[in-house]
């Protein structure tokens, strides 16, 4: 019991500061600062002032744009964000930051430390979008109570445009696979999974989770989504989009969630829900050419089918036999 109180307390103390309105000026990358004057990272650790034959970061200051290509990212720095939390991450952003991902990218923070060990961290919105992948793995190996891990961090909106993300985080005590101040799932692909006794695959504290396009898969061993918004109910906003919720991690016995009444979706921190896995995913139109709610639209063309077939069948017995 005690426990669990304090995973709720912890959780709700991970809730965002206001979001920066400023762009970043500069990012963190693997230990190295880029900015307008030494805009490139190359594995290695070598930055570079102008463009070389080889880069895998590049930060357009002028766009608060980092772009990775085929980055091998494992070297944490340490980034206070709030009064409370230091996140020690791979990519930091002291503002808003938009991340465009080319190639395959892999973010490993693998720490024992008091702080979080995080893969990306945004002390302002983040936006992600590219035709690359990100593999972010978090993991703090501190025996602490109080051992915490985050994939994606923001203290603003969390906004997925596009390109293929995953994160696996593993603590003691508390993960978020992606925690943000708002969720807005616009298309690409994503799946985040918090392990441990806190393991959540998404937090936000907005209440407000919008999706319009894409399949993003939350997983958490406590549950899937925790919303720490005054401890409100959250609302979801769907564009074309379904949600599927399973009580089991794997994902098992999936079914269709479509309100409150099938069971409430994101947990708080001291009232978790029962969903371990929830999936947002396009609404697709089975059949595609009539109304999917109405099953005896479908009977009635495929009897029509048969019979027209029939018909054409003995029509042509007919003929055969005039002949």
């Amino acid at each position: 019991m005690i426990a669990i109180i304090l995973i709720g307390f912890l959780s709700l103390s991970f809730a965002p500061q206001p979001a920066s309105a400023a762009g970043a000026a500069s990012v963190t990358v693997n230990g190295a600062t880029l900015n307008a004057g030494t805009p490139y990272w190359a594995i290695g650790g070598t930055t570079y002032t102008t463009e070389p034959a080889v880069w895998n970061a590049y930060f357009n200051a002028s766009t608060s744009t980092l772009t990775l290509s085929s980055a091998v990212l494992s070297t944490a720095t340490a980034a206070p964000i709030g009064a409370v939390n230091v996140y020690d991450c791979l990519v930091y952003a002291p503002g808003d930051l938009h991340i465009v991902l080319i190639g395959t990218n892999t973010l490993t923070c693998i720490k024992d430390t008091a702080n979080i060990a995080t893969g990306i961290a945004v002390a302002g919105s983040l936006t992600i979008s590219g035709s690359g992948s990100a593999a972010i793995t978090a993991e703090n190996t501190s025996t602490g109570i109080y051992a915490a891990a985050c994939g994606i961090f923001a203290s603003g909106a969390a906004q997925i445009l596009s390109g293929a993300i995953t994160a696996d985080v593993t603590a003691l005590f508390l993960t978020h696979g992606i925690y943000a101040d708002q969720l807005i799932l616009d298309s690409g692909d994503g799946r985040f999974y918090g392990y441990g006794a806190g393991g959540y695959g998404a937090g936000f504290a907005d209440a407000d989770v919008l999706y319009s396009g894409g399949v993003f898969t939350f997983i958490g061993n406590r549950c899937a989504l925790v919303n720490e918004s005054a401890l409100t109910n959250a609302t979801y906003s769907l564009t074309d989009g379904l949600i599927y919720v399973s009580e089991h991690t794997d994902g098992s016995n999936l079914r269709r969630w479509t309100s409150e009444a099938d069971g409430m979706l994101a947990g708080h921190g001291l009232n978790p829900s029962i969903f371990k896995y929830v999936q947002f995913r396009p609404y697709t139109v089975e059949p595609q050419t009539g109304d999917h709610a109405h099953p005896w639209l479908w009977a009635g063309i495929a009897a029509g089918a048969l019979l027209c077939a029939a018909g054409a069948a003995l029509a042509i017995r007919k003929l055969r036999r005039k002949g």
